[in-house]
């Protein structure tokens, strides 16, 4: 059976390090549900965060 990765929502930041405890939070808080959520930097702007919530 192929398990896919839906993603639900994508939004962009600005470098706020405190966002890495809200997304740290919902990973331990939300995983049984499937959800994954992650906080990497733009591709094009290290300024900026993408925080993205997928569901499997």
């Amino acid at each position: 059976m192929d398990k896919r990765v839906t993603t639900l929502s994508i939004t962009q930041f600005t470098n706020n390090l405190d966002l890495y405890k809200i997304v740290d939070l919902l990973k331990r808080s939300i995983k049984e549900d499937d959800l994954m959520f992650g906080l990497p930097l733009g591709e094009d702007n290290d300024e900026a965060f993408i925080f993205t919530i997928c569901w499997n």
